[in-house]
Protein backbone atom coordinates (compact mmCIF):
# COMPACT_ATOMS: atom_id res chain seq x y z
CA UNK A 1 0.00 0.00 0.00
CA UNK A 2 0.97 3.58 -0.59
CA UNK A 3 0.57 6.62 1.37
CA UNK A 4 -1.14 10.04 -0.75
CA UNK A 5 2.03 11.56 -0.60
CA UNK A 6 4.04 8.21 -2.70
CA UNK A 7 0.98 8.20 -5.01
CA UNK A 8 1.53 11.78 -5.40
CA UNK A 9 5.12 11.34 -6.42
CA UNK A 10 5.04 8.53 -8.89
CA UNK A 11 2.33 9.89 -10.47
CA UNK A 12 3.00 13.53 -10.73
CA UNK A 13 -0.72 14.10 -9.22
CA UNK A 14 -0.59 16.74 -6.59
CA UNK A 15 -2.16 15.62 -3.49
CA UNK A 16 -4.60 18.67 -3.30
CA UNK A 17 -6.10 17.08 -6.46
CA UNK A 18 -5.84 13.17 -5.54
CA UNK A 19 -7.87 14.62 -2.08
CA UNK A 20 -10.47 16.26 -4.74
CA UNK A 21 -10.88 12.97 -7.03
CA UNK A 22 -11.48 11.14 -3.35
CA UNK A 23 -14.27 14.07 -2.75
CA UNK A 24 -16.17 13.94 -6.05
CA UNK A 25 -15.75 10.00 -5.68
CA UNK A 26 -13.48 9.75 -8.77
CA UNK A 27 -10.74 7.72 -7.21
CA UNK A 28 -11.17 6.59 -4.08
CA UNK A 29 -8.55 5.22 -1.23
CA UNK A 30 -8.38 1.67 -1.12
CA UNK A 31 -8.12 2.19 2.48
CA UNK A 32 -8.29 5.36 4.84
CA UNK A 33 -6.67 4.51 8.39
CA UNK A 34 -9.17 4.78 10.89
CA UNK A 35 -7.44 6.69 13.63
CA UNK A 36 -5.19 8.59 11.71
CA UNK A 37 -7.76 9.47 8.36
CA UNK A 38 -4.33 8.42 6.49
CA UNK A 39 -5.32 7.58 2.85
CA UNK A 40 -3.53 4.55 1.39
CA UNK A 41 -3.47 3.34 -2.62
CA UNK A 42 -2.57 -0.36 -3.89
CA UNK A 43 -1.42 -1.27 -7.54
CA UNK A 44 -5.08 -1.03 -8.68
CA UNK A 45 -5.27 2.65 -7.85
CA UNK A 46 -2.15 3.37 -10.03
CA UNK A 47 -4.08 2.01 -13.09
CA UNK A 48 -7.00 3.98 -12.54
CA UNK A 49 -5.45 7.21 -12.27
CA UNK A 50 -3.61 6.27 -14.88
CA UNK A 51 -7.04 5.85 -17.12
CA UNK A 52 -8.25 9.10 -15.72
CA UNK A 53 -4.99 11.26 -16.59
CA UNK A 54 -5.50 9.84 -19.87
CA UNK A 55 -9.04 10.59 -20.37
CA UNK A 56 -8.13 14.26 -19.23
CA UNK A 57 -5.68 14.34 -21.35
CA UNK A 58 -8.04 13.81 -24.15
CA UNK A 59 -10.83 16.40 -23.04
CA UNK A 60 -12.84 14.23 -21.58
CA UNK A 61 -14.51 16.36 -18.03
CA UNK A 62 -14.09 15.03 -14.79
CA UNK A 63 -17.94 14.58 -14.71
CA UNK A 64 -17.93 12.25 -18.14
CA UNK A 65 -14.65 10.67 -16.65
CA UNK A 66 -16.41 8.81 -13.81
CA UNK A 67 -19.30 8.23 -15.94
CA UNK A 68 -17.12 6.09 -17.77
CA UNK A 69 -15.13 4.68 -15.30
CA UNK A 70 -18.87 3.05 -13.82
CA UNK A 71 -19.81 2.39 -16.75
CA UNK A 72 -16.55 0.84 -18.57
CA UNK A 73 -18.95 -0.96 -21.77
CA UNK A 74 -19.61 2.87 -22.47
CA UNK A 75 -15.36 3.66 -22.97
CA UNK A 76 -14.92 2.22 -26.62
CA UNK A 77 -17.71 3.90 -28.02
CA UNK A 78 -16.72 7.56 -26.22
CA UNK A 79 -13.36 6.84 -27.66
CA UNK A 80 -14.37 6.67 -31.41
CA UNK A 81 -16.50 9.31 -30.91
CA UNK A 82 -13.66 11.43 -29.74
CA UNK A 83 -11.24 10.19 -32.02
CA UNK A 84 -13.66 11.08 -34.80
CA UNK A 85 -14.14 14.36 -33.25
CA UNK A 86 -10.11 15.04 -33.46
CA UNK A 87 -10.33 13.98 -36.60
CA UNK A 88 -11.68 16.49 -37.78
CA UNK A 89 -10.27 19.19 -36.04
CA UNK A 90 -7.07 18.17 -37.29
CA UNK A 91 -8.81 18.21 -40.33
CA UNK A 92 -9.37 22.25 -39.68
CA UNK A 93 -6.41 22.78 -38.18
CA UNK A 94 -4.54 21.85 -41.42
CA UNK A 95 -6.99 24.20 -43.01
CA UNK A 96 -5.31 26.97 -41.40
CA UNK A 97 -2.43 26.30 -41.64
CA UNK A 98 -2.55 26.32 -45.01
CA UNK A 99 -4.50 29.69 -45.18
CA UNK A 100 -1.59 30.75 -43.12
CA UNK A 101 1.09 29.55 -45.43
CA UNK A 102 -1.16 31.89 -48.13
CA UNK A 103 -1.24 34.93 -46.11
CA UNK A 104 2.22 34.76 -45.40
CA UNK A 105 3.13 34.39 -49.14
CA UNK A 106 0.99 37.30 -49.83
CA UNK A 107 2.25 39.10 -46.94
CA UNK A 108 5.87 38.49 -48.72
CA UNK A 109 5.34 38.98 -52.34
CA UNK A 110 1.64 40.95 -52.93
CA UNK A 111 3.26 44.39 -52.24
CA UNK A 112 5.88 44.07 -54.85
CA UNK A 113 2.97 43.11 -57.71
CA UNK A 114 0.49 45.05 -56.62
CA UNK A 115 2.13 48.80 -56.75
CA UNK A 116 4.86 50.31 -59.09
CA UNK A 117 6.86 53.22 -58.44
CA UNK A 118 7.62 55.16 -61.41
CA UNK A 119 11.77 57.23 -61.53
CA UNK A 120 11.78 59.90 -59.85
CA UNK A 121 12.08 63.40 -61.96
CA UNK A 122 12.74 67.21 -61.02
CA UNK A 123 10.47 69.70 -62.18
CA UNK A 124 10.32 73.53 -61.53
CA UNK A 125 7.44 75.05 -60.32
CA UNK A 126 6.43 78.78 -59.77
CA UNK A 127 4.74 79.55 -56.33
CA UNK A 128 1.54 78.01 -55.95
CA UNK A 129 -1.35 78.98 -54.17
CA UNK A 130 -3.55 76.85 -52.24
CA UNK A 131 -6.53 76.81 -49.96
CA UNK A 132 -6.00 74.09 -47.19
CA UNK A 133 -7.34 72.48 -44.09
CA UNK A 134 -5.08 71.33 -41.26
CA UNK A 135 -6.30 69.45 -37.98
CA UNK A 136 -4.24 66.99 -35.90
CA UNK A 137 -6.36 63.77 -36.86
CA UNK A 138 -6.67 59.49 -36.92
CA UNK A 139 -5.84 58.81 -40.57
CA UNK A 140 -9.35 56.71 -40.64
CA UNK A 141 -10.60 60.44 -40.03
CA UNK A 142 -10.03 61.68 -43.36
CA UNK A 143 -13.21 61.25 -45.01
CA UNK A 144 -14.30 64.31 -42.16
CA UNK A 145 -11.42 66.62 -42.95
CA UNK A 146 -12.18 66.02 -46.65
CA UNK A 147 -15.58 67.29 -46.15
CA UNK A 148 -14.64 70.18 -43.95
CA UNK A 149 -12.29 71.35 -47.07
CA UNK A 150 -15.16 70.85 -49.72
CA UNK A 151 -17.53 73.07 -47.05
CA UNK A 152 -14.77 75.55 -46.73
CA UNK A 153 -14.57 76.28 -50.56
CA UNK A 154 -18.37 76.38 -50.86
CA UNK A 155 -18.81 78.25 -47.86
CA UNK A 156 -16.32 81.15 -49.27
CA UNK A 157 -17.14 80.60 -52.98
CA UNK A 158 -13.82 80.14 -53.71
CA UNK A 159 -12.53 78.88 -57.36
CA UNK A 160 -10.38 75.75 -57.20
CA UNK A 161 -8.44 73.57 -59.82
CA UNK A 162 -6.44 70.60 -59.88
CA UNK A 163 -6.08 67.83 -58.06
CA UNK A 164 -6.42 66.76 -54.16
CA UNK A 165 -3.26 67.39 -52.11
CA UNK A 166 -2.05 65.96 -49.02
CA UNK A 167 0.32 66.35 -46.48
CA UNK A 168 1.26 64.19 -43.67
CA UNK A 169 3.28 64.92 -41.00
CA UNK A 170 4.36 61.44 -40.63
CA UNK A 171 2.55 58.65 -42.76
CA UNK A 172 4.12 55.34 -40.95
CA UNK A 173 2.40 56.81 -37.65
CA UNK A 174 -0.03 55.15 -35.86
CA UNK A 175 -2.41 57.61 -34.10
CA UNK A 176 -3.20 61.05 -34.53
CA UNK A 177 -1.46 63.27 -36.69
CA UNK A 178 -0.90 66.77 -38.32
CA UNK A 179 -2.74 66.29 -41.97
CA UNK A 180 -3.32 68.85 -44.25
CA UNK A 181 -5.48 69.05 -47.40
CA UNK A 182 -5.99 71.57 -49.92
CA UNK A 183 -6.57 72.37 -53.26
CA UNK A 184 -4.81 74.83 -55.57
CA UNK A 185 -6.73 78.66 -55.90
CA UNK A 186 -7.49 79.41 -59.15
CA UNK A 187 -7.51 82.93 -58.19
CA UNK A 188 -6.62 84.21 -54.32
CA UNK A 189 -8.31 87.64 -55.05
CA UNK A 190 -10.49 88.22 -52.13
CA UNK A 191 -9.50 85.57 -50.30
CA UNK A 192 -8.53 85.93 -46.55
CA UNK A 193 -4.53 84.95 -45.90
CA UNK A 194 -5.69 82.93 -43.50
CA UNK A 195 -7.33 80.27 -45.49
CA UNK A 196 -3.99 80.55 -48.37
CA UNK A 197 -0.99 78.02 -48.27
CA UNK A 198 1.77 78.56 -50.44
CA UNK A 199 4.18 75.91 -51.71
CA UNK A 200 6.97 77.68 -52.85
CA UNK A 201 9.33 78.61 -56.32
CA UNK A 202 11.18 75.85 -57.12
CA UNK A 203 12.48 72.69 -58.10
CA UNK A 204 11.03 69.67 -56.75
CA UNK A 205 11.58 65.48 -57.29
CA UNK A 206 8.59 63.67 -57.97
CA UNK A 207 7.90 60.33 -58.81
CA UNK A 208 4.15 58.71 -59.57
CA UNK A 209 2.89 55.99 -57.63
CA UNK A 210 0.20 53.20 -58.83
CA UNK A 211 -1.34 50.77 -56.50
CA UNK A 212 -3.19 50.93 -53.24
CA UNK A 213 -3.16 54.15 -50.75
CA UNK A 214 -1.82 51.65 -48.06
CA UNK A 215 1.38 50.91 -50.23
CA UNK A 216 2.38 54.56 -50.69
CA UNK A 217 4.94 54.28 -47.87
CA UNK A 218 7.44 52.64 -50.01
CA UNK A 219 7.12 55.31 -52.39
CA UNK A 220 8.20 57.66 -49.42
CA UNK A 221 11.26 55.26 -48.71
CA UNK A 222 12.32 55.16 -52.76
CA UNK A 223 11.55 59.03 -52.96
CA UNK A 224 13.74 59.91 -49.22
CA UNK A 225 16.63 57.87 -51.13
CA UNK A 226 17.24 59.96 -53.83
CA UNK A 227 17.48 63.32 -51.70
CA UNK A 228 21.04 64.11 -50.00
CA UNK A 229 18.97 65.81 -46.84
CA UNK A 230 16.62 63.64 -45.03
CA UNK A 231 15.45 65.68 -42.69
CA UNK A 232 12.22 67.69 -42.17
CA UNK A 233 11.06 66.82 -45.50
CA UNK A 234 7.83 67.95 -46.19
CA UNK A 235 6.19 65.04 -48.49
CA UNK A 236 2.85 65.87 -50.20
CA UNK A 237 0.85 63.89 -52.60
CA UNK A 238 -1.19 64.47 -55.08
CA UNK A 239 -4.21 62.58 -56.07
CA UNK A 240 -3.92 62.41 -59.93
CA UNK A 241 -6.40 59.38 -60.54
CA UNK A 242 -8.53 57.74 -58.40
CA UNK A 243 -9.71 59.85 -55.43
CA UNK A 244 -11.67 62.93 -57.60
CA UNK A 245 -13.83 65.74 -57.31
CA UNK A 246 -17.24 65.13 -58.76
CA UNK A 247 -17.51 68.48 -59.54
CA UNK A 248 -15.99 71.70 -58.08
CA UNK A 249 -18.94 74.11 -59.21
CA UNK A 250 -21.20 72.41 -57.48
CA UNK A 251 -23.00 72.98 -54.07
CA UNK A 252 -22.62 69.26 -53.25
CA UNK A 253 -19.07 68.91 -52.96
CA UNK A 254 -17.44 65.33 -52.60
CA UNK A 255 -13.98 63.67 -53.20
CA UNK A 256 -14.34 59.81 -53.72
CA UNK A 257 -12.84 57.43 -54.94
CA UNK A 258 -13.77 56.23 -59.03
CA UNK A 259 -15.88 53.12 -58.58
CA UNK A 260 -15.12 51.97 -61.86
CA UNK A 261 -11.45 52.24 -61.26
CA UNK A 262 -9.14 49.19 -59.74
CA UNK A 263 -7.96 50.93 -56.08
CA UNK A 264 -4.62 48.83 -56.93
CA UNK A 265 -4.45 51.10 -60.62
CA UNK A 266 -5.01 54.56 -58.52
CA UNK A 267 -2.18 57.21 -59.48
CA UNK A 268 -0.70 58.96 -56.86
CA UNK A 269 2.34 61.75 -57.46
CA UNK A 270 4.32 62.66 -54.87
CA UNK A 271 6.39 65.80 -54.44
CA UNK A 272 8.79 67.02 -51.85
CA UNK A 273 11.49 70.30 -52.16
CA UNK A 274 14.67 69.36 -54.11
CA UNK A 275 17.38 71.89 -52.73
Amino acid sequence: MYTIGELSKFTKTTIKTLRYYDEIDLLTPTFIDPKTGFRYYDYIKFSELEKINYLKDLGFSLKKIKELIDKPHLIEMNLIEKQNDLMKERELIDLKIEQLKTIKKLNQYLPEKDYYCSGTKITYYKEREFVFIKKRININEIDSLVEELMSLIFTYQLKVKGNLIGYFSDKSKIGKQEVQLMFELDSVEGVSNELIFRIPEGSYLSMNFIGLYSYLPYAYEKLARDLSEKDELMFFEEYTDGLVPDNLNQKTYKVKPKKEKDPRKFVTTIFVKYN
